[in-house]
């Protein structure tokens, strides 16, 4: 499966040639934020649902400090809980963005964090529940995203699995160079950060 965008995650890489952001966990200052402002950073990225299924409150305050810093683009990310009894794709979906619009913490975009852990072995479930998780976000008039690798993919889903190729790729690769090196085709400023970017 080939995705028609594709944003790769390294670590700590400068390019001219490229859009340098960054996503981050831990809480994040307005000062630290008009550092990497400072230091060409132009996105960033936060997790906004966790997955042990609860929305991760710090990603949301980072979203709006990162805005309110004047950083011009910030999307969020959906870390999906699989555990038994954990809600539905939907309801997860549906209570991060709920929480976002509630906090007035705007994204651009809502990435779908597809990578292992805790999915089923069923790859028919698993692919129900992404299919789940992007119509109630589309339904929600949001953005989506996917977010993961090949490895990721294949153990997940299966690389025969095509549904999601119209979405833009956030692509995962920690060789520390702003270039697609490895990628298979598949269906500064004081704070630890994974520095992204995009041609």
């Amino acid at each position: 499966m080939i995705f028609p965008v594709i944003f790769l995650f390294g670590v700590l890489v400068k390019e001219t040639l490229c859009v340098t952001g960054l996503d981050a966990i831990q809480r994040v200052t307005g000062k630290t934020f008009r550092c990497l402002i400072q230091n060409d950073f132009k996105f960033f990225i936060a997790r906004v649902w966790e997955s042990v299924g609860k929305i991760d409150i710090v990603g949301i305050e980072n979203i709006k400090s990162a805005r309110q810093s004047g950083v011009q683009y910030a999307d969020g990310y959906i870390f999906p809980c699989l555990r038994p009894g954990c809600a539905p794709a939907k309801n997860q979906v549906e209570a991060t963005v709920n929480r976002l619009r509630e906090d007035k913490a705007e994204i651009g975009m809502l990435w779908m964090d597809i990578e292992i852990l805790e999915w089923p072995s069923n790859k028919e479930e698993n692919r129900r529940f992404i299919e789940d998780m992007v119509t109630q976000a589309e339904a929600m008039k949001v953005k989506v995203g996917i977010y993961s690798n090949n490895n990721n993919w294949e153990k997940i889903v299966g690389l025969d699995w095509t549904a999601m190729s119209k979405y833009p790729l956030w692509w995962t690769n920690d060789n520390g160079e702003a270039n697609f090196n490895g990628f298979q085709p598949f269906g500064p400023c004081g704070v630890e950060i994974n520095l992204n970017w995009y041609p």
